[in-house]
């Protein structure tokens, strides 16, 4: 097995770094397209008024996605860094989008489990 240099072990780094990259990318436009559909299906539910669980959620949803939108943009701006300030800031910028995606998701169990509760007392609604 042939030994891999530093710049072919750079070279891959660099791939992966651009991958990752694009997954965020695609991960942020699939957090949207989640918020957007569910904020549709549960404006034509039959309840014309959307319960307090549902509000969660729908908050929630998008909440991740805005946290998946800045981490996208927190690791693009850390493959253009020039400097190490730059690249500590986009490190910040990419963790405050995980903060965000974090509380959205805390905040979408809240309103899940309280779906769940009314269903337990006769309500349904559907929990993405």
């Amino acid at each position: 097995m042939e030994k891999q240099t530093n710049l072919d072990i750079e070279s891959l780094k660099l791939q992966l770094e651009e991958q990752i990259e694009a997954v965020c990318w695609f991960q942020a436009m699939a957090a949207f397209s989640k918020a957007i559909l569910v904020s549709k299906l549960y404006s034509i539910s039959d309840d014309k008024q959307d319960s307090e669980p549902e509000k969660k959620i729908l908050f929630g949803l998008w909440v991740q996605a805005i946290g998946q939108l800045i981490e996208a943009l927190g690791v693009t701006k850390e493959l253009s860094a020039l400097d190490q300030e730059q690249f500590l800031n986009s490190q910040r910028i990419a963790v405050a989008g995980d903060f965000f995606q974090s509380f959205g998701a805390q905040v979408e169990v809240i309103g899940g489990i309280g779906i769940i509760k009314d269903e337990l007392t006769g309500v349904t609604e559907f929990v993405p």
